[in-house]
């Protein structure tokens, strides 16, 4: 398994193509506020869910498997994670997730609550983080 997952992009179209090229290979996804037109998303196969700045038919929240491995992707808006976890955390729990990938807050989380992995990749616009994971390890990187 490996996963880029980046987020709060807020129009960084060139960055992102840097980044995307940069990680041919890997499963891309977007946890929202992209605010780019879509066709670069798609172009590259990008899994993505719109956040509360996009304007967008997208969903909102997403959840799909990766090598066996159930994912919960949402932007965070709709749970209310500036203010609390607990709602994504029923969420995930009711849905069986191994994971939950979301953004929204801008701030780089990582942690694992009763099996579930949380991660927030943090702002790309801001601090150009993102996230990679290879085998269930993750890493954070900084364009």
């Amino acid at each position: 398994m490996k996963l880029l997952i980046v987020s709060d992009s807020h129009g960084e179209y060139d960055n992102l193509i840097k980044l995307f090229e940069s990680h041919k290979g890997y499963l891309i996804i977007h946890c929202g506020d992209y605010c780019i037109n879509e066709k670069l998303l798609n172009d590259y196969n990008v899994i993505y869910v719109k956040g509360n700045c996009d304007l967008s038919r997208a969903e909102s929240e997403r959840i799909f498997s990766v090598d066996s491995k159930k994912i919960l992707l949402t932007h965070g808006h709709k749970y209310h994670v500036k203010s609390t976890l607990t709602n994504i955390y029923y969420k995930a729990l009711e849905e069986n997730c191994n994971y939950v990938l979301f953004g929204h807050t801008h701030r780089y989380l990582n942690f694992i609550e009763d099996g579930i992995h949380f991660i927030n990749p943090g702002s790309f616009r801001d601090t150009g983080n993102y996230v990679e994971i290879i085998d269930d390890e993750v890493f954070l990187k900084r364009m």
